[in-house]
């Protein structure tokens, strides 16, 4: 990338930059920017970025995307390394849509429902337990297409909206328990950041105190879904369900024993416990809905009333129709890439993985990468879960792999069991995932390719007289997208590395006053051996967002905390 100065001489974009590193990455989209004005065959698409887009850089390699943002923008010459392998593009800052198109309509995506409910179960997976209906209460929040649950003590629900100076108690300025009780309404809408012809309404105010206080309201708001999530006991695929419902009668095993009365109490305080809260003969239909699973079983769920149910069939019939569309275009937008790329490069399925891996930068110049698949979400933390998907899991290096499903939230990898079995071993159906284990990801190291081959040790050795040296065997997933892959277990493989061992560190801080301040913390060990968590995905376009999802957050969460460094003598 070049251009001429004012004395007529060819000066570089990166030349020009140099002056100001720390904001590399802006001098040289404003060097391209300027290129391109110039060029009338441009004009039309520099128009439309003009009004709708912001522009960023991204390395390329293969159908790769790695975004530059945050502290990598400021130290672009870092990264000039990558361009032996990698391509620096200009293009518009991608984030995850929020529409889809239906019936040549855009529809957009529905906004999330939360609060409190009770499950109502008579069985467990296919089993039914002694002909009773047992009822549990839960808080239920969405978070894209999962309906997550935890229970009412873990939860952090939003705060009432405010209320008028005429509700407040005259002498003290509080309101009292049973105002807030009369005035409090059954819901109500959050949204910190209301949209205003395309731009937040609170930030177009001009008043500082005005912007900051809505800030401040805004990261509440994002710190408390994080919360939830963290304590999450399961969730519900929404992709999964086929339909919601008011209730009705002998969809459950349990319903000839189970009469129409008095509806389960929300007041008495629930326990903090996994186990079931209690068990009832008798549950009223007018406050019931119901949810029904592609796996034939039904979900029972009561609201505090009957104008609430509605309120919640209505909402989550919305999110379920949205998100079975967005999933299933998701899944089409991976498998048209790959076969662009394919024709493209006159490559077949089977070659596709060692070309993404390695390939020269100029053998795979000519292949398209989706902003779609690669966004700026997880690096930006627009979206409270920033990756998920069904992954196979070792704990440790002599265990086998399992399959779980993992959402990636802050700072987290929260795991859910995907399966529930009997004590022989055999699948049992069942209406939700349930937690198994959460990853903190603080001092974590993630590595991925070949020098994952010594974790995976009981990996694949059939010998195909075919493809001598490839161990790649061809893989099905017979799920919505049918998605197919023949790459090597290296290929698909990632290693979480957490340390087992800490050690005392005196730290030197500086405190409010100017005063320096002496601490003793616990500093992972250097230089020790640790735990290594091996995870293998369905392919290798998988692992890579995956990987580079998990290593931005590391370095996130490396960029907030100060570095406790020490260097001694042996």
């Amino acid at each position: 990338m070049g251009t001429k100065n004012d004395d007529g001489r060819h000066t570089t974009i990166l030349s020009r930059s140099a002056g100001d590193e720390r904001f590399a990455a802006t001098s040289i989209i404003r060097g391209c920017m300027e290129m391109l004005e110039g060029r009338p065959e441009w004009a039309e698409v520099l128009h439309a970025w003009s009004k709708t887009e912001k522009m960023g850089l991204a390395w390329k390699r293969y159908d790769r995307l790695e975004w530059i943002f945050g502290v990598n923008e400021e130290n672009m010459y870092g990264s000039i390394a990558m361009q032996s392998s990698h391509d620096l593009e200009l293009r518009p800052r991608h984030h995850y849509s929020t529409a889809i198109k239906q019936s040549g309509e855009k529809e957009q995506e529905p906004p999330p429902i939360e609060g409190f409910l009770i499950r109502l179960t008579s069985q467990k997976g296919m089993h039914q337990r002694m002909n009773k209906m047992f009822f549990k209460r839960l808080y239920f929040f969405t978070q894209d297409h999962y309906l997550l649950f935890c229970r009412p003590a873990k939860a952090f629900p939003p705060t009432p909206p405010k209320f008028a100076s005429a509700c407040m108690d005259e002498e003290s300025g509080i309101p009292t328990s049973r105002q807030i009780l009369n005035e409090m309404p059954m819901s109500w809408d959050i949204d910190p950041y209301p949209i205003d012809d395309g731009e937040i309404s609170w930030l177009t105010n001009g008043n500082d105190e005005f912007v900051q206080r809505h800030d401040e309201e805004a990261y509440a708001q994002k710190q408390r879904n994080i919360h939830n999530m963290s304590q999450a006991d399961g969730y519900i695929d929404l992709c999964r369900v086929t339909g919601v419902r008011i209730v009705q009668r002998g969809s459950s095993p349990a319903d000839p024993n189970i009469g129409e009365g008095p509806a389960v109490d929300f007041q008495p305080e629930p326990t903090d416990s996994r186990q079931e809260d209690g068990a009832t003969r008798e549950f009223d239909d007018d406050k019931t809905f119901e949810m029904t699973l592609e796996n034939g079983l039904v979900i029972r769920l009561q609201a505090y009333d009957a104008f609430t149910r509605d309120e919640w069939i209505k909402r989550l019939d919305t999110l379920v129709k949205y998100w079975r569309m967005r999933h299933a275009d998701d899944a089409a937008e991976l498998q048209a890439v790959r076969n662009r790329n394919l024709k493209l490069l006159e490559i077949d399925e089977e070659m596709e993985s060692v070309v993404g891996q390695f390939a020269k930068k100029w053998e795979v110049k000519k292949a398209e990468a989706s902003p779609h698949l690669h966004n700026m979400c997880a690096l930006s933390g627009c979206r409270t879960i920033k990756m998920s998907g069904q992954l196979y899991r070792k704990p440790r290096r002599h265990t086998t792999f399992t399959k779980c499903h993992v959402l990636l939230t802050a700072g987290k990898l929260l795991v859910f069991r995907s399966t529930l079995r009997k004590g022989n071993g055999v699948v049992v159906p069942h209406i939700h995932q349930e937690h198994e284990t959460t990853i903190d990801l603080n001092d974590c190291y993630i590595y991925s390719g070949l020098v994952t081959e010594n974790d995976l040790l009981y990996a694949n050795q059939t010998f195909d007289s075919n493809n001598p040296g490839l161990h790649a065997l061809p893989r099905a997933y017979l799920s919505s997208d049918v998605f197919t892959s023949r790459d090597e277990d290296t290929a698909i493989t990632f290693v979480l590395w957490q340390p087992t061992k800490k050690s005392l560190f005196r730290a030197q801080e500086t405190g409010a006053q100017g005063k320096a301040k002496r601490s003793l913390r616990h500093v992972t060990t250097l230089g020790k051996h640790g735990r290594t968590i091996v995870f293998k995905a369905r392919s290798r376009v998988e692992k890579d967002q995956w990987v580079l999802s998990i290593s931005s957050e590391i370095d996130r969460l490396q960029e907030e905390k100060p570095e406790d460094i020490r260097i001694v003598s042996q």
